[in-house]
């Protein structure tokens, strides 16, 4: 939809876009894990940890439908590969001769690869006086988009615990330690257009024909040129450094109380430069990223009111960085909701103050019911901001506003049936019940620093549900081998994206989710893994002012794997 102003002040939107999207997609995937242990002695442990993931996506897509006052379709083919790769190496040392202390190390490589090869699109608009649909080589018609990007990850953490034995103070310690990670990206991008040639002297093109025999080799010799997509900067480069250290105390104080505070000081610095497509030279290069320096401090007190209850109180600062998605000033358009998505280089990191109180009681093994409150204050939260820019054209770009707050309560159990249920037999023992519900209250200063002038006052803070609830039946048959769990989950409307300069709040609307998963051992060594989520296939629904933005239905998904350990 696009906003109209009407002379009597007022304003309506007016349909843009209406289209059905059929999508089939074709995934596979495999992987692997290798978890290798060694005790050098008694006080020595070394290990190692490897994954290895791999995945790919085959989609076909056809969209039909309406934009302005043109009928339109497009086509669209897809080939994604996602792959992950992560060695982990650790040691924990015991020293009795170091005052009885411990050392624990870290060492970690991880690199994340995703490659889109050769994603084509093609669009057709319907003639009026033929009522033929007709190829058109505009905007993103007749593109063939290359992609790839790769992630390098390397960590280390040193750990160093003393316990505080020497002070008469038994199964209390402190610890210091310090970590540093390093992240280094590649993300370039290639877009090539078919620029129809077609000599106007010599018989002109069937613009009706289907995709393939559009592009058969005979007709891009004789109708089309080959470019590349100038003046975009889709591609970058990015590197991220985070380096830290701690120190933290835990001591028993009685036999009831338990304390454990620190403080942590940490140092981010995240950069990135674009750089223009293949073969151009007028581009603007874009270079910049947020560097700051944060000391997080911690506290957590437990009571043990009793053998089976403890209070805990919690007070703790942390932050959230902004992803590359956020931060670097690339166009990513979102072909359903006829959006753009732009990363805004402006943004800032998020501090937030975290204040906890909860209970916890355990009536049984294997049973829990626990109650608590919270409230978070974020400093500078970013959220995504939808605005038309004086323009038919949406976007969304993230924004920093003053402070978000998030005042909630959270209800969580887990409860045997055999209690539930008597008198039916063990095997009900078996089954039990886990739930977790949670209100929040939340709430934004809309004082920020953003360059656009937001339509509510008043609102939540973006992706901020009002309750969640999330339920499972669980089985479990250790003489068996056999697990099942059905899970259900649902949530209150969520903001999806900020409305600004008359545009209103995009929501997204509730639905049910129902999952099942069956685990059954072969044997000491195989094990296999039936699931099927979205069951119910609930759609997927976004409002904005009572109108609907988008409505979807993800489809059930049914899969089965094996996995084999030594």
């Amino acid at each position: 939809y696009t906003l109209q102003q009407q002379s009597d002040g007022t304003s309506r939107y007016d349909m843009r876009q209406d289209l059905q999207v059929d999508r089939s997609v074709h995934s596979v995937g495999w992987g692997g894990i290798l978890d290798l242990n060694l005790r050098l002695e008694a006080n020595h442990k070394l290990s190692l940890k490897s994954l290895y993931t791999r995945s790919a996506d085959d989609e076909a897509r056809v969209a039909n439908g309406t934009i302005e006052t043109i009928t339109y379709r497009n086509y669209r083919l897809t080939w994604t590969e996602r792959s992950l790769l992560t060695s982990q190496m650790k040691g924990a040392h015991d020293l009795p001769e170091l005052w009885g202390s411990r050392i624990e190390w870290t060492g970690a490589y991880s690199r994340g690869g995703y490659d889109q090869p050769d994603r084509r699109d093609l669009s057709y608009v319907l003639d009026q006086g033929s009522e033929i649909y007709q190829v058109l080589f505009y905007g993103a018609s007749g593109i063939r988009r290359y992609a790839k990007m790769r992630d390098d990850v390397y960590e280390g953490m040193l750990d160093w615990t003393l316990p505080l034995d020497m002070l008469k103070a038994p199964s209390s310690r402190i610890k210091f330690g310090a970590a540093y990670r390093s992240l280094d990206r590649a993300f370039p991008t290639n877009i090539f257009y078919f620029m129809d040639v077609t000599d106007p002297d010599l018989p002109q093109m069937d613009r009706s024909l289907p995709p393939e025999a559009i592009f058969s080799e005979e007709s891009v010799r004789r109708n089309f040129r080959l470019d590349i997509q100038r003046n975009n900067l889709d591609s970058y480069n990015a590197d991220m450094t985070a380096a830290a250290a701690y120190a933290m105390g835990d001591m028993l104080l009685g036999n009831r109380w338990r304390v454990i505070g620190g403080v942590r000081v940490e140092d981010t610095d995240q950069h990135y430069e674009t750089f223009p497509y293949l073969g151009s030279t007028s581009a603007e290069i874009s270079k910049g990223g947020p560097k700051h320096t944060d000391i997080l401090p911690s506290l957590n007190v437990t009571y043990k009111a009793g053998e089976k209850l403890n209070i805990r109180a919690a007070a703790s600062m942390t932050i959230a960085n902004p992803d590359y998605a956020e931060i670097v000033p690339t166009t990513d358009a979102e072909f359903i909701q006829g959006r753009e998505r732009q990363g805004n280089p402006e943004i800032k990191h998020s501090k937030i103050t975290n204040l906890d109180l909860r209970s916890d009681y355990y009536p049984s093994v294997g049973e829990n019911l626990s109650f608590g409150m919270f409230y978070k204050d974020i400093r500078d939260p970013i959220e995504w901001v939808l605005t038309n820019g004086g323009s038919a054209q949406l976007t969304t770009i993230p924004e920093n506003f003053a402070r978000a707050h998030n005042l909630g309560v959270e209800l969580e159990f887990r409860k045997s049936l055999a209690m539930l249920v008597p008198r039916v037999g063990n095997w009900i023992s078996c089954f039990s019940l886990i739930g977790n519900v949670s209100l929040v209250s939340s709430r934004v200063d809309l004082t920020g620093e953003g360059q656009y002038v937001l339509t509510n006052e008043h609102r939540p803070l973006i992706e901020q549900s009002p309750y969640v609830v999330n339920g499972t039946l669980a089985f479990d048959q250790p003489k068996w081998g056999s697990s099942v769990r059905l899970m259900y989950n649902t949530f209150g409307k969520r903001i999806s994206a900020v409305g600004a300069l008359g545009l209103d709040d995009t929501y997204e609307m509730p639905f049910d989710k129902l999952d099942l998963t069956c685990m059954q051992k072969l044997d000491s060594h195989w094990l296999v893994k039936v699931q099927g989520t979205n069951l119910l296939n609930s759609s997927v629904e976004y409002q904005s002012r009572g109108y609907i933005i988008q409505k979807y239905k993800l489809g059930r998904t049914l899969s089965m794997g094996f996995s084999y350990t030594l």
